[in-house]
């Protein structure tokens, strides 16, 4: 369930008023899976969200190799969050 609500949630924001921009509804669910759920699930909801964000609703070609950077930086940051906790 949760791996599908990362994806889903990837291209909603909310506009925070002390904060000039928006935050992405797919970093609370991914901070949420980092608390909550194991390792590895974790780290697939962070590739399978990132993933499709950046693909989601995009008019140009992407590159491969941006594709392949943004599968790698879940990664590296979730297990280090996971350390944190």
């Amino acid at each position: 369930m949760d791996l599908l609500l990362g994806p889903l949630t990837s291209s909603m924001k909310v506009s925070l008023l002390s904060i000039r921009g928006t935050l992405s509804v797919n970093s609370l669910i991914v901070l949420l899976s980092i608390v909550e759920l194991s390792h590895g699930e974790a780290i697939a909801i962070g590739c399978a969200s990132f993933t499709f964000q950046y693909l989601w609703r995009t008019r140009e070609k992407r590159d491969p190799v941006e594709v392949l950077f943004n599968l790698t930086n879940p990664n590296r940051w979730i297990p280090r969050a996971l350390r944190q906790l």
